[in-house]
């Protein structure tokens, strides 16, 4: 009995920080998890500072995709916490069952852990330690539900303690983001957010992105930031995602998703073959990979723009036309109105030219609307006044 409430039943699972068991409440009546802090780190300080944070975390954070947590207490000098029974398997069991996963299967799990991922940044917390291990997955009403698991070393900027020793390494290392390699203290929801996307790299090609037989060979390939394209690596993936992986990986914090919500729309979105909008390009610096992702992907952007550049030479192509047509009429109804007025006896008044003037057609486009041309001929007609000759249209080239 650890309480006069609650008996243990058997061991789940353990870690550096303490056990989890299935327990029964005998109040409830009910099976519940129990979490209890290591023996030998009772009397740690730091430790039990942790442990307390991490209950009173999940305590507050009200999210379905996150362990909720409905006791605090202490039994002998160990601390503990009572948290739901989740029955399932965790995601690093279920990887080392079946290597890899589908990409719907992968949608699914990205998607809720970005909602509860939005949750705790929204309150401003870290989780610091995001990974196949901490990630749950069980089952609601034949539904697939993940909870994020493990806030043993989240980071929670209202902590009035120290809770990170210098030179410690908190986190798993092939999971970390290039920031939290070099400092653990400074890291914020964009490592969260890299982590994330390591997470769904190695779902979807059965291993991480960076690997290395050394702890410092991992920290060089996570620094050097260089892997191998998932379209490269699992067959059938579009090559979209290439640049969502490009954008989730980025060394760079602020070259990353601004939002877990965001990266997962984004992530429906390149799965379907939409390539990322300009301005991502921009963010990212004009990343060549992410570039030629974004111009190969969109084969429907170009066919658009091509139909438009069609529409809108048909219609000057039209419009010159017209235009020449006119000009034409215009040109031959003039010269013969002045042929006849040459050659018909002129009266006494008045005057010949002053006759000519006025019985020259008039035009509903002014002459210096028409399209400006020169004539083929340089010589003048004999046939037709200088002051009425008009010079033969020349179409000119616009590209149409």
């Amino acid at each position: 009995m650890l309480t006069p409430n609650l008996r243990l039943l058997s061991l789940l699972g353990h870690g550096g920080m303490g056990s989890v068991w299935r327990a029964e409440h005998l109040v409830l009546g009910k099976q519940v998890a129990v979490k209890l802090l290591a023996k030998d780190l009772a009397e740690d300080a730091e430790a039990h500072a942790r442990f307390v944070r991490e209950a009173t975390l999940l305590g507050q954070l009200k999210s379905p995709h996150v362990v909720a947590v409905h006791d605090f207490g202490d039994s002998e000098g160990t601390p503990f916490f009572v948290m739901e029974l989740l029955e399932g398997e965790d995601l690093g069991d279920r990887l080392e069952r079946v290597h890899a996963l589908p990409l719907g299967t992968v949608t699914a799990i990205l998607s809720q852990l970005c909602k509860a991922l939005d949750r705790i940044h929204e309150i401003g917390v870290v989780h610091r330690d995001l990974k196949p291990g901490n990630v749950f997955l069980t089952k609601v009403d034949g539904d697939l539900v993940v909870k994020l698991v493990d806030f043993g070393i989240a980071k929670n900027p209202e902590a009035s303690f120290k809770t990170t020793s210098t030179g410690a390494l908190l986190g798993t290392p092939l999971y970390m983001s290039p920031e939290q390699v070099l400092s653990t203290r400074d890291v914020g929801p964009a490592s969260d957010l890299y982590s994330l996307g390591v997470l769904v790299y190695e779902c979807l090609a059965g291993e991480p992105p960076f690997s290395g037989e050394t702890l410092g060979a991992i920290h060089v390939a996570i620094t050097q930031g260089r892997f191998t394209p998932i379209s490269k690596r699992v067959a059938g993936l579009h090559p979209a995602l290439d640049g969502w992986f490009s954008r989730a990986l980025a060394s760079d914090p602020k070259a990353r998703f601004g939002s877990a919500r965001e990266m997962a729309e984004a992530f429906l979105a390149a799965s379907r073959g939409i390539a990322p909008i300009a301005s991502t390009t921009a963010r990212l610096g004009s990343s060549p990979a992410f570039v030629a992702s974004s111009a190969a992907v969109d084969p429907a952007r170009h066919t658009r723009r091509a139909a438009v550049a069609v529409g809108l030479a048909l219609v000057a192509g039209i419009t010159l036309a017209w235009a020449l047509v006119a000009s034409g009429l215009l040109s031959r109804g003039t010269a013969a109105s002045a042929s006849a007025s040459a050659s018909a006896p002129a009266p006494a008044s008045p005057s010949a030219s002053a006759l000519a003037s006025a019985s020259a057609p008039t035009s509903a486009l002014p002459v210096d609307a028409l399209p400006a041309a020169t004539t083929s001929d340089p010589t003048p007609s004999a046939a037709t006044p200088a002051s009425v000759r008009r010079p033969i249209p020349r179409r000119k080239d616009r590209g149409f």
